[in-house]
């Protein structure tokens, strides 16, 4: 028996790993952001105006806006990936058994890599934005 899904709903190694290539380009984003918003606030005013609610307020809110970005397409693969897992079919083909192997390692980087975005942006919620 083989497997008559179409090509896009068969697990791949790529897909398997766009969970954490996701979480990768996240971090790097906040990074990122996090920099920049805090060397703009420095430029744009004195010392004082870096330190001013609404600036470092700003800036925290723009990067927790990024995370949750970040963790909805996070969770929307882990979705995905989970329905794929549960439609991998249960005969006892070996290319399906393959398939649903790599159906379930998919859910398990996702799940963790949805996990791995969260402990990331913590920092966002606990952490002023800038520190002088």
């Amino acid at each position: 028996m083989t497997d008559d899904r179409p090509a896009q709903r068969r697990p791949t190694l790529w897909r398997a790993l766009a969970g954490y290539s996701l979480w990768a380009v996240c971090l790097t984003i906040l990074y990122a952001a996090h920099a920049l918003g805090c060397r703009y606030a420095e430029a744009a005013g004195s010392v004082a105006m870096l330190h001013a609610p609404a600036m470092g307020g700003l800036i925290s809110w723009a990067l927790a806006v990024v995370w949750l970005v970040f963790i909805a397409g996070n969770v929307w693969l882990a979705m995905q990936s989970w329905k794929r897992w549960h439609g991998a079919g249960n005969q006892q083909d070996p290319t399906t058994v393959a398939t649903s192997r790599l159906a379930r390692v998919t859910v398990a980087l996702d799940v963790s890599a949805v996990a791995a975005t969260l402990v990331t942006g913590l920092p966002i919620l606990l952490v002023p934005a800038c520190i002088a």
